[in-house]
Protein backbone atom coordinates (compact mmCIF):
# COMPACT_ATOMS: atom_id res chain seq x y z
CA UNK A 1 0.00 0.00 0.00
CA UNK A 2 2.77 2.20 0.72
CA UNK A 3 4.57 1.85 -2.87
CA UNK A 4 1.20 2.32 -4.36
CA UNK A 5 0.93 6.14 -2.61
CA UNK A 6 4.03 6.70 -3.31
CA UNK A 7 3.66 5.99 -7.02
CA UNK A 8 0.91 8.47 -6.69
CA UNK A 9 3.43 11.03 -5.41
CA UNK A 10 3.28 11.17 -1.90
CA UNK A 11 6.16 10.86 0.56
CA UNK A 12 7.07 7.65 1.94
CA UNK A 13 6.66 9.54 5.66
CA UNK A 14 2.85 10.42 4.39
CA UNK A 15 2.49 7.00 2.81
CA UNK A 16 3.39 5.35 5.92
CA UNK A 17 1.42 7.37 8.17
CA UNK A 18 -1.64 6.97 6.28
CA UNK A 19 -1.27 2.91 6.26
CA UNK A 20 -0.52 2.89 10.13
CA UNK A 21 -3.55 5.28 10.53
CA UNK A 22 -5.65 2.94 8.30
CA UNK A 23 -4.40 -0.06 9.95
CA UNK A 24 -6.07 1.13 13.24
CA UNK A 25 -9.18 0.19 11.16
CA UNK A 26 -9.11 -2.92 9.89
CA UNK A 27 -12.46 -3.41 7.86
CA UNK A 28 -11.69 0.04 6.42
CA UNK A 29 -8.39 -0.50 5.48
CA UNK A 30 -9.42 -4.01 4.18
CA UNK A 31 -11.95 -2.17 2.03
CA UNK A 32 -9.23 0.51 0.87
CA UNK A 33 -6.70 -2.44 -0.24
CA UNK A 34 -9.59 -4.27 -2.33
CA UNK A 35 -10.12 -0.94 -3.47
CA UNK A 36 -6.57 0.30 -4.27
CA UNK A 37 -4.83 -2.52 -5.05
CA UNK A 38 -7.35 -5.26 -6.58
CA UNK A 39 -9.68 -2.65 -8.44
CA UNK A 40 -12.21 -4.53 -6.65
CA UNK A 41 -15.26 -2.91 -5.04
CA UNK A 42 -15.66 -4.34 -1.68
CA UNK A 43 -18.52 -6.55 -0.69
CA UNK A 44 -21.83 -5.04 -0.17
CA UNK A 45 -24.66 -5.82 2.47
CA UNK A 46 -26.18 -9.24 1.98
CA UNK A 47 -28.40 -8.45 4.21
CA UNK A 48 -30.95 -6.92 1.58
CA UNK A 49 -30.25 -9.73 -1.36
CA UNK A 50 -32.98 -12.06 -0.49
CA UNK A 51 -35.53 -8.89 -0.92
CA UNK A 52 -33.66 -7.88 -3.81
CA UNK A 53 -34.28 -11.33 -5.34
CA UNK A 54 -37.34 -12.13 -4.44
CA UNK A 55 -38.85 -8.68 -6.16
CA UNK A 56 -36.41 -9.79 -9.06
CA UNK A 57 -38.34 -13.28 -9.32
CA UNK A 58 -41.76 -11.37 -8.54
CA UNK A 59 -40.82 -9.00 -11.68
CA UNK A 60 -39.74 -12.39 -14.02
CA UNK A 61 -43.13 -14.48 -13.48
CA UNK A 62 -45.49 -11.11 -13.31
CA UNK A 63 -43.79 -9.25 -16.78
CA UNK A 64 -42.74 -12.65 -18.07
CA UNK A 65 -46.21 -14.07 -18.21
CA UNK A 66 -47.37 -11.30 -20.02
CA UNK A 67 -46.95 -13.38 -24.13
CA UNK A 68 -48.63 -16.52 -22.43
CA UNK A 69 -51.69 -14.52 -20.42
CA UNK A 70 -52.73 -13.05 -24.21
CA UNK A 71 -53.06 -16.40 -25.37
CA UNK A 72 -55.29 -17.80 -22.73
CA UNK A 73 -56.81 -14.29 -22.87
CA UNK A 74 -57.82 -14.87 -26.36
CA UNK A 75 -58.65 -18.72 -25.80
CA UNK A 76 -60.83 -17.28 -22.90
CA UNK A 77 -62.69 -15.12 -24.99
CA UNK A 78 -63.54 -17.83 -27.35
CA UNK A 79 -60.90 -16.70 -30.49
CA UNK A 80 -59.51 -20.15 -31.08
CA UNK A 81 -56.82 -18.32 -33.17
CA UNK A 82 -56.91 -21.42 -35.98
CA UNK A 83 -58.21 -18.60 -38.69
CA UNK A 84 -55.44 -16.00 -37.92
CA UNK A 85 -52.42 -16.90 -36.01
CA UNK A 86 -50.44 -14.08 -37.28
CA UNK A 87 -52.94 -11.31 -35.83
CA UNK A 88 -53.01 -13.51 -32.36
CA UNK A 89 -48.84 -13.48 -32.43
CA UNK A 90 -48.57 -9.70 -33.41
CA UNK A 91 -51.36 -8.92 -30.13
CA UNK A 92 -48.69 -10.97 -27.89
CA UNK A 93 -45.92 -9.06 -29.22
CA UNK A 94 -47.64 -5.32 -29.11
CA UNK A 95 -48.66 -6.53 -25.19
CA UNK A 96 -45.07 -7.51 -24.52
CA UNK A 97 -43.25 -4.69 -26.09
CA UNK A 98 -45.51 -2.47 -24.04
CA UNK A 99 -44.92 -4.39 -20.51
CA UNK A 100 -41.74 -4.25 -21.45
CA UNK A 101 -41.52 -0.51 -21.87
CA UNK A 102 -43.59 0.12 -18.78
CA UNK A 103 -40.69 -2.24 -16.63
CA UNK A 104 -38.03 -0.31 -18.26
CA UNK A 105 -40.03 3.31 -16.90
CA UNK A 106 -40.94 1.53 -13.53
CA UNK A 107 -37.09 0.90 -13.50
CA UNK A 108 -36.27 4.37 -14.34
CA UNK A 109 -38.66 5.76 -11.55
CA UNK A 110 -36.72 3.07 -8.95
CA UNK A 111 -33.42 4.30 -10.41
CA UNK A 112 -33.88 8.02 -10.71
CA UNK A 113 -32.75 7.92 -14.17
CA UNK A 114 -34.76 9.06 -17.27
CA UNK A 115 -37.92 6.89 -17.63
CA UNK A 116 -38.34 7.84 -21.33
CA UNK A 117 -34.68 6.49 -21.84
CA UNK A 118 -34.76 3.69 -19.43
CA UNK A 119 -38.25 2.27 -21.01
CA UNK A 120 -36.53 2.53 -24.84
CA UNK A 121 -33.29 0.68 -23.25
CA UNK A 122 -35.67 -1.83 -21.95
CA UNK A 123 -37.78 -1.88 -24.95
CA UNK A 124 -34.68 -2.75 -26.99
CA UNK A 125 -33.02 -5.34 -25.02
CA UNK A 126 -36.50 -7.20 -24.31
CA UNK A 127 -36.98 -7.01 -27.87
CA UNK A 128 -33.48 -8.31 -29.08
CA UNK A 129 -33.75 -11.10 -26.65
CA UNK A 130 -37.21 -12.08 -27.65
CA UNK A 131 -36.02 -11.94 -31.49
CA UNK A 132 -33.22 -14.23 -30.76
CA UNK A 133 -35.18 -16.50 -29.02
CA UNK A 134 -38.11 -16.86 -31.25
CA UNK A 135 -34.74 -17.04 -34.20
CA UNK A 136 -33.05 -19.86 -32.43
CA UNK A 137 -36.64 -21.38 -31.97
CA UNK A 138 -37.33 -21.33 -35.36
CA UNK A 139 -33.92 -23.01 -36.53
CA UNK A 140 -34.83 -26.09 -34.18
CA UNK A 141 -37.78 -26.49 -35.42
CA UNK A 142 -36.53 -26.99 -39.25
CA UNK A 143 -34.04 -28.38 -37.66
CA UNK A 144 -35.72 -30.81 -36.00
Amino acid sequence: MIELYEEKGLTTEDSTNLVDTMMKYPKFFLDKMMVDELDMMPPEDTAGLWKEGFVTFLSFVVFGSVPLTTYIIAKLAGYDGEDDEATLFLISCLATAVTMFMLGVISGKFTKSNVWVSGAKMLFNGGLAATAAYLIGFLLEEIL
